[in-house]
């Protein structure tokens, strides 16, 4: 992969909602894919119930870390979280490919070529995601 210079800082606007199960579990995506947990890991939502994913109780307190109680949210069960580290990601203005374990995912012209704090994990995150549910950040406010 080609070096990727002048990566930027942002964090979600949002809270991500999430639940953590009880016991083994499957549940379906608001684009009805069906999508499968184990006991101790979140469900999660978007604010805006935009998209349902799973996340691993071993990666999940990792990633997340819970907002103060809110009554807003508790009523249904949901609990507010954001995420611990900010999201590293830079724009790329052409269709490009990214090759992984599980196969190739291609990016078009546009999205976001993310990574997360420890360079770890990359992924392609369309660009109407990062820049309505992403706040860039600036120098001044970076932890």
């Amino acid at each position: 992969m080609p070096i990727i210079d002048n990566w930027n800082f942002y964090i979600r606007k949002y809270p991500v909602l999430a639940i953590k199960m009880k016991e083994k579990f499957s549940t379906t995506t608001f684009n009805n894919d069906k999508i499968y947990g184990y006991r101790g890991d979140y469900i999660c939502i978007t604010h805006d119930k935009k998209y349902k994913w799973v996340e691993s109780s071993k990666n999940f307190g990792k990633k997340f870390t819970r907002i103060v109680k809110s009554k807003q949210y508790n009523k249904f069960a949901w609990n507010p979280y954001k995420n611990r580290f900010p999201v590293e990601a830079k724009k790329i203005n052409k269709k490009f490919i990214l090759k992984g374990g599980k196969g190739n995912v291609v990016g078009k012209k546009g999205d976001y070529l993310c990574r997360n704090k420890k360079k770890t994990e990359v992924w392609i995150m369309p660009a109407f995601d990062v820049e309505n549910y992403y706040m860039l950040l600036t120098s001044q406010v970076l932890p």
